[in-house]
């Protein structure tokens, strides 16, 4: 591959997220990489826009088009690499196997992780075997991911880490916020579904509430079937969906962050709050706690669906005078660095470019 050409990488990817935004833009701008975006419309219950003619001028709605009329349009974008996001979608395997036929690297995302459930033994050979002819390399989120790809045959030699990243610009610009008893705050962002482990968030705040003479408020920030739940509940304010570029001033309004998801296969918002300075108390089920939260020191990780942990780990923050809350907040924003829109560009195209010259055949002078 020739270094001084741009790349061009056509994007099939699922339902628009903020967080890819800074990414996309990133190695538009810095590696003047040419990028197509297929995707889907918006959920309904996370109705994010993002205005991808800033840094594409190709895109196009995967409802609006046959699987022909898509490859179409990358044939002719002539792409050097294609993204899938994970097997979500058989019509992108069925164009990630063809162009992969054609020689065009395949990557595929990967933000599952390996539980060993009877579902995942059943299909893990006919994952393999799929994958093995439609994907060159998997990007995994972390460490969990990784560990599923090994089980999919994909070894560190094929694997690249770091797929998720926040907008460390916008959450972390505010490098000097200092928690003042005025923040004194909870705070949850994300979609109002049980996977999200809602009813135990309530049952926590309601005890927690009981416990303290002076208890704070909650903060909630989403949408979903279970808005209903958060009616009436005294302390708590819900704010609805907030458009992500609104999400920065939100969490200034917090010292505390919590995640208590039953099901959470990474959580980007969790960089997010720690990037804003929040201390994070998440569940076990967090994929991006592992790299993220180290119990005690730059956070708290609660026993996914213990009401009674959650509770105590509340408890324990709010009791923390303002210099220690500081001093774990400081210690997360630090290790929420770690991922960011540089990496994940750096990663992507130097990935690409190493990948290809590993085939480029030699010549003997």
């Amino acid at each position: 591959m020739d270094k001084s050409i741009a790349l061009r990488i056509a994007f099939l990817c699922s339902h628009p997220a903020p967080y890819f935004d800074a990414c996309f833009r990133y190695i538009h701008q810095r590696y003047g990489v040419e990028i197509l975006i297929v995707y889907f419309k918006p959920n309904a219950q996370a109705p994010f826009a993002i205005k991808m003619s800033d840094f594409s001028d190709y895109t196009y709605c995967r409802e609006d088009y046959s699987l022909k009329q898509l490859s179409s349009f990358v044939e002719e974008f002539k792409p050097d690499a294609i993204y899938v996001p994970g097997w979500i979608d058989l019509g992108y395997l069925w164009l990630a196997f063809n162009f992969k036929a054609k020689g065009i690297r395949v990557i595929c995302g990967l933000d599952g992780q390996w539980y060993g459930s009877i579902r995942q033994m059943c299909g893990i050979q006919f994952l393999r075997l799929v994958l093995d002819r439609c994907v060159d390399i998997l990007w995994v989120a972390g460490e969990r991911q990784s560990q599923y790809g090994m089980k999919l045959g994909y070894g560190h030699d094929r694997q690249w880490h770091g797929l998720y990243c926040c907008d460390l610009e916008s959450f972390s610009h505010d490098q000097e916020r200092a928690i003042s008893s005025e923040m004194e705050a909870f705070l949850f962002v994300g979609r109002y579904v049980p996977e999200k482990g809602i009813s135990v968030l309530l049952d926590a705040f309601r005890a927690y509430r009981s416990k303290v003479a002076k208890p704070w408020k909650l903060l909630c920030v989403g949408s979903g079937p279970l808005k209903h739940l958060f009616n009436g509940i005294e302390g708590v304010e819900d704010l609805g969906f907030i458009a992500p570029a609104l999400l920065p001033s939100v969490m200034r309004r917090a010292s505390v962050f919590l995640l208590p998801s039953l099901y959470e296969p990474w959580g980007v918002v969790l960089q997010e709050a720690m990037a804003s300075g929040l201390v994070p108390i998440c569940s076990a089920a967090c994929g991006a706690g592992v790299h993220l939260v180290q119990d005690g020191y730059s956070g708290y990780v609660v026993e996914t669906g213990s009401v009674e942990h959650l509770t105590e780990c509340m408890l324990d923050v709010s009791s923390l005078g303002i210099a220690s809350r500081i001093a774990m907040a400081n210690a997360g924003r630090e290790l929420a660095g770690q991922f960011s829109p540089k990496r994940w560009a750096s990663t992507l195209v130097h990935g690409l470019r190493s990948a290809y010259d590993k085939v480029r055949p030699t010549t003997n002078s």
